[in-house]
């Protein structure tokens, strides 16, 4: 069965993800046996891979498949590489958070050591750079300001984790940068590929980074409001590690006051607090913002089956934020 945010997505689009799934595997291979298996097991850990389904959506919505087929290639390539750079990010986060799992798996760091998942995420970041340097430097440079970012936003919710202050403002920065970064990205280097006007490529852009606000602050929520048997992992994670995320900034922000021992038996009173005060319900709202500026944005593209998805995919949010 599909995942519902694959299923918005064109059925001709989604066939390309073989091709995707292929090009990054072959991205693996290495003169060293291990750091080719250990490479390839980051990158069929699983995944819903939105982020090259969103450049190849946007390379079709602004004709790009009328290009012909070189162009498409290097869409694809476009897509392999923003993925990897997705990929080697997650193994370098689950390095500094010390995750065990990772998608239901043994992470690279658990499953074979610092120093081993150090170089997993170099391979990856290198591999990614590589295969870059082969496209439009326009693609090149769009790939390279989401690393930056990326390496910013990190730095920046390493910070305001370690001071435990809530902050909206930074909040949303991190989200900007380490979310929402390669959203924006995989749009605008869709639409750069299929040679669309700059303003169309910048509305592109602003649609990317607005669905990444929604997906993490949806992401937020569900932490506090969704049901673990459906979510695949335990609510109130935040909560334990002191993480001021939207639906406890909301709270504190109507007067709320947190417990400044944070243990997980005290969750489910802090979670019924959550609700009445109506700080899920703000969180919510939240995130049908951005998902209504992410349809707003759209309106530059003349219709077509691949604006439908990308509408689709701002509604299938507004639905899990309803």
């Amino acid at each position: 069965m599909s995942h519902p945010v694959t299923a918005v997505f064109q059925p001709a689009t989604v066939a390309l993800l073989a091709d995707v799934e292929k090009r990054l595997l072959a991205q693996a291979a290495s003169r060293d046996a291990r750091l080719a298996s250990w490479t390839a097991q980051s990158l069929s850990a699983g995944g819903k891979r939105v982020r090259p389904l969103l450049l190849l959506t946007a390379f079709e919505a602004c004709g790009g498949t009328s290009l012909g087929p070189t162009a498409q290639h290097d869409a694809v390539d476009s897509a392999v590489a923003l993925e990897l750079v997705h990929t080697a990010s997650l193994v370098h986060d689950d390095i500094m958070d010390d995750a065990s799992e990772r998608r239901g798996k043994p992470s690279i760091v658990a499953a074979h050591g610092r120093d081993g998942a150090i170089l997993v995420g170099d391979y990856l970041f290198t591999q990614a750079f590589a295969l870059a340097a082969t496209l439009p430097k326009e693609a090149m440079a769009i790939t390279a300001d989401a690393c930056r970012r990326l390496c910013e936003g990190q730095l920046r919710e390493q910070e305001l984790l370690a001071s435990g202050k809530p902050d909206r403002d930074a909040y949303v920065a991190v989200i900007r940068d380490k979310t929402a970064a390669l959203l924006a990205a995989g749009c605008a280097i869709g639409a750069t590929m299929a040679r669309a006007p700059d303003a169309t490529v910048q509305a592109l852009s602003r649609y990317g980074d607005a669905i990444g606000h929604a997906f993490q602050v949806l992401d937020d929520l569900l932490d506090v409001a969704g049901d673990p048997a459906w979510t695949g992992k335990p609510a109130g994670t935040d909560f334990v590690a002191g993480t001021m995320t939207s639906p406890y900034l909301n709270f504190l922000e109507r007067g709320g006051r947190l417990p400044a021992r944070r243990d997980p038996a005290g969750f489910a009173t802090v979670r019924e607090q959550l609700f009445e005060s109506g700080a899920v319900a703000a969180s919510q709202l939240e995130a049908s913002a951005y998902t209504q500026a992410a349809l707003l944005e759209l309106a530059v593209l003349p219709a077509s089956p691949a604006r439908d998805s990308l509408e689709k995919l701002a509604e299938l949010l507004m639905e899990r934020a309803a």
